[in-house]
């Protein structure tokens, strides 16, 4: 289950054109502060559909609900690559809303023990993975063609929906959360407000960049250090009042505020996710989830704009 949902993942991280999706509507005519509102509209469909989507996979499956985010997933990724920006925007964030949950709590049902340290070792290997794509995307986009690393991109995620399909869907055990949902949501928060910081810096890094190749280097370190961040989750059982030291130390030495806001962007998922997964009751996992991913996108939503507006200046 393990490398089956680490394939999933690589195939579905949108690596290939991470770096690129917003210096090709730029090239398109768009400037700084539209793209940055497409990609809010994005934010704000996944606000909207997260706990629907996510009390769906909790009653009708989550294998299926997976099933429909990939395809959703790819028919976006056709519309970017025909410039059909705000269809895309919306297909990919429905996508995301129907996988957001269903993912990580069909992991969980397999190794609970375990999940943590698995899912970890998943985000970290996928991360990595992503480099190698990021950086190939940014190539063959300066070296070839665009529409070459567009094409790419459709035909890994189709390789995904393949995955998706080979899914277990795991039944249902009688296991209830352990009743700690109060404290455990008031942690969710400083997490929240952790990775708009990552996004509204990951925009501005991709946005200020002068080519493609460019972006993609620059995409391709991020990664690396939250890469490195998931690793260490991985091998270590890393306290969460560590990250938010780590924060703070960002927060007040501002020479490398941004690397160490993305190492710690890289180590939260997993903890995070533990936390809200030990909590939930078998019948609300993928909700649970996807409550803690609608307050990332509103977070999202309202950074992402400030970021643009800085760029257009």
């Amino acid at each position: 289950m393990n490398k089956l949902y680490t394939a999933y993942q690589i195939c579905s991280v949108e690596g290939i054109c991470h770096g690129l999706y917003v210096l090709w509507m730029l090239h398109h005519g768009l400037d700084a502060l539209q793209v940055s509102l497409i990609i809010s509209l994005g934010e704000g469909t996944l606000l909207f559909s997260e706990l629907p989507t996510g009390w769906w996979a909790d009653r009708f499956g989550l294998r299926r609900s997976l099933l429909i985010g990939s395809a959703l997933q790819v028919l976006g990724l056709v519309a970017m690559w025909a410039n059909y920006y705000v269809v895309s925007a919306l297909a990919i964030a429905l996508g995301d809303a129907f996988r957001h949950g269903a993912d990580e709590a069909l992991l969980y049902r397999s190794d609970p023990v375990n999940f943590q340290q698995n899912l970890a070792r998943a985000q970290s290997l996928t991360l990595l993975a992503q480099i190698f794509l990021t950086l190939g995307g940014g190539l063959l986009a300066t070296r070839c063609s665009y529409h070459l690393a567009w094409g790419l991109e459709v035909l890994l995620a189709s390789v995904g929906l393949g995955l998706a399909c080979k899914f277990p869907d795991f039944p249902m055990v009688a296991e209830q959360g352990s009743g700690r949902k109060f404290g455990a949501w008031l942690a969710v928060l400083p997490f929240t407000l952790l990775f708009a910081l990552a996004a509204g810096g990951e925009f501005v890094v991709q946005a200020s960049a002068s080519t493609a190749e460019m972006a993609g280097l620059r995409v391709s370190g991020i990664l690396g250090v939250e890469a490195l961040g998931a690793a260490l989750v991985a091998r270590w059982r890393v306290p969460p009042g560590c990250l938010l030291l780590l924060v703070s130390a960002a927060l007040v030495w501002r020479g490398p505020a941004l690397g160490l806001i993305f190492l710690v962007a890289g180590m939260a998922p997993s903890l995070r996710s533990r936390m809200l997964q030990q909590v939930a009751g078998e019948d609300e996992r993928a909700r649970v989830q996807s409550a803690a991913s609608t307050l990332d996108m509103l977070a999202r939503m309202l950074i992402l704009p400030l970021a643009g507006r800085l760029i257009s200046k």
